[in-house]
């Protein structure tokens, strides 16, 4: 999966200060891929450098962190260190990528017919920023399609295993195909049992799979 800088992030970070380009580069990582692994208390535990420190760097209290410090953070979100430099904006626009570039498969490529294990994870919650300065809460749940290959003695080889954070209208679309593929194909249904297919709503069982009822919102840093 590849998380692109769109135009309008790209003309934000062009006027952004140092601070201010980590922050909004870590807050989209937070949104797009992983919300707990991109915290600041997260960073700090596999990099060393202290959570306030990057939330000092972020409101622009330190304005001039180590080369080490930006070297470590430029790792994390799998970026070149130049794209927190001023010179790096006064060129063309380039939407860069940001995070890890993970080898799996897209949701498009599933062969639903070939998947044999579905894992919907618990929900995860986070916040996200809105154009007009205002925050909300959103949620997702994390899903895993796997494809196994039977071996010899009762054992399975991972044949694929794709796995990401999917948003509930994205995971209800994707279940509501996979039940439609594998459940209620034609070609693989007797008369009886097509009569029955056709009185199913794949959409509607998919988001009853997934939705159940919870009574608060968790808290965050």
């Amino acid at each position: 999966m590849v998380y692109k800088i769109t135009s309008v992030e790209y003309n934000i970070l062009k006027n952004s200060s140092l601070g201010e380009r980590i922050r909004l580069i870590r807050k989209k990582l937070m949104d797009e891929v992983d919300h707990e692994f991109y915290t600041t208390k997260s960073i700090s535990n596999r990099t060393g450098i202290a959570s306030q420190t990057i939330t000092s760097i972020e409101r622009g209290e330190s304005r001039k962190p180590s080369f080490n410090v930006i070297h470590a953070l430029s790792k994390e979100f799998h970026v070149e260190m130049q794209v927190f430099t001023d010179e790096f904006y006064q060129a063309d626009e380039f939407l860069f990528s940001v995070g890890p570039q993970n080898d799996v498969i897209d949701i498009s490529d599933i062969d639903l017919d070939e998947v044999e294990s579905l894992v919907i994870g618990e929900r995860e919650y986070f916040i996200k920023d809105m154009d007009n300065g205002e925050k909300t809460w959103n949620h997702r749940r994390r899903v895993s399609f796997i494809v196994h290959e039977d071996m010899s003695d009762n054992e399975k080889k991972v044949l694929y295993h794709f796995d990401k954070p999917m948003t509930e209208i994205e995971l209800t679309r994707v279940l509501s195909q996979l039940i439609q593929s594998v459940e209620l194909s034609p070609e693989s249904l007797s008369s009886s049992e097509w009569n029955e297919a056709i009185k199913r709503s794949p959409l509607s069982e998919a988001h009853q799979i997934i939705s159940r009822p919870y009574s608060g919102l968790p808290g965050t840093e």
